[in-house]
């Protein structure tokens, strides 16, 4: 899908005002609550002394907590870590570290069972043994490999379920409001109410006690991933593939068209909501796209047999009430319309599996040697002795420490001496 470069400026624009709109009611509600102390300072030294014992309490105890809180809800955040044959001992320590602390947060999902949240619990316990044991590097990786491969797919498998079940009860509830709503609406505000309630409960099923910012990162990556990765395009040529393998309808092209590319869409972002929620570190938009790419076939024969159980009981008296005039046969009609929808499905799955795969990059040991010769490192020529002057006298002139001693100056004077 095309990006606009004027949205991104846009967008990047308005978060900075916020952004600055939040410092300068931050800046002067410190600075009105400093003045609040030289006042009670005034009154009596002790009062303006009590004043900002209280307010470096109350500030060491909201850093606390926020460094308690974002160290609990760091785990889609995380990354940097190095696990692979270049990591060092130090750096396969500090992901066990960052494991413990996975699991143990994983371990407290209501929608895991008991059995699981004991293994998990056990297995934080186990390396945290590990760890307190001097272990080898070899010990690190077998442990690492373990809960890689063996204990958290099985945990996602188990959340995957109830993710899937919320997954079909959404699907027929969008396509309920779409074509029957209770009262008017606007379709396409109501297909995004119900695709961000969605991403809400596929964190859910995956984020213990998820709080509001891991909502909105979860939000903009799918958002993203759906984007630039060109999938919003596979829903335009369903869509279109309705009216060309379906029989004449009416107004009942445009509501099936618009079920099975709302069906798409909500699979679609179900699933980029789960693997983003999955990613244990590291994620980025390029290995996210290359996740869904892969899930894009078995979503597409989900959709398949999903709309043959679900979705078509709900719109089969539309396309009765389109079929042509002197149509006796309704059934045949109706069984005539699901072969179409069905044929252009098989059409965009013959696509993609049909789609030339790009070729893999050779190692770096590998790759042909060049035979140009390699242009010389630009050399950078050392400031001016002007330069290092005008660069003294703006640090000296706009260092921070002057300014609090300005401000400090300021204040000794405007209180007199003995103030």
């Amino acid at each position: 899908m095309y990006q606009y470069p004027m949205l991104n400026r846009a967008v990047s624009f308005i978060r900075r005002l916020l952004v600055l709109s939040v410092v300068l009611i931050v800046f002067f509600f410190a600075f009105e609550w400093f003045r609040l102390l030289l006042l009670l300072r005034r009154v009596h030294p002790l009062v303006g002394l009590g004043g900002m014992i209280l307010t470096a309490l109350v500030l060491l105890w909201m850093l606390i907590r926020h460094l308690n809180r974002r160290a609990d809800h760091q785990t889609l955040r995380a990354g940097g870590f190095r696990t692979g044959a270049r990591a060092t001992h130090r750096d396969l320590r500090a992901y066990c570290r960052y494991l413990i602390q996975y699991i143990t947060r994983l371990s407290n999902h209501p929608y895991l069972q008991e059995e699981t949240s004991r293994i998990l619990r056990q297995q934080a316990a186990d390396i945290d043994e590990v760890l307190a044991s001097h272990p080898l590097n070899d010990d690190l990786y077998r442990t690492i490999q373990q809960v890689e491969e063996i204990l958290l797919p099985n945990a996602f498998d188990e959340l995957d379920r109830e993710r899937k079940r919320l997954t079909m009860v959404k699907v027929r509830a969008v396509i309920e409001d779409a074509n029957q709503p209770p009262f008017p609406v606007i379709v396409p505000l109501v297909i995004l109410y119900h695709q961000i309630t969605l991403i809400s409960l596929v964190v859910d099923c995956f984020v213990t006690r998820a709080s509001l910012g891991e909502y909105l990162l979860v939000i903009r990556d799918v958002w993203q991933v759906m984007t630039k990765g060109d999938f919003i395009r596979l829903g335009q040529r369903l869509f279109e593939g309705v009216y060309i393998n379906s029989p004449p309808m009416g107004m009942a092209s445009n509501d099936l068209g618009q079920a099975i590319s709302t069906i798409w869409m909500t699979h679609s972002i179900s699933n980029a909501a789960a693997l983003r929620c999955r990613t244990i570190h590291s994620w980025t938009l390029k290995q996210g796209i290359a996740d869904m790419e892969g899930q894009t076939v078995p979503t597409l024969n989900e959709i398949r047999e999903e709309w043959m159980r679900s979705v078509m009981p709900l719109l089969k008296i539309r396309i009765r009430h389109s079929a042509p005039p002197g149509t006796e046969d309704t059934a045949g009609f109706s069984e005539s319309v699901v072969r179409g929808i069905t044929k252009s499905i098989d059409h965009v799955v013959q696509g993609l599996s049909s789609r030339p795969m790009a070729a893999a990059q050779p190692s770096r040991p590998l790759a042909k040697a060049s035979t140009a010769y390699p242009k010389a490192a630009e050399t950078i020529p050392p400031p001016s002795a002007r330069k290092i002057r005008r660069r003294r006298k703006h640090r000296r002139r706009y260092s921070p420490w002057r300014l609090l001693g300005l401000f400090s100056q300021r204040f000794k004077y405007r209180n007199g001496p003995d103030a």
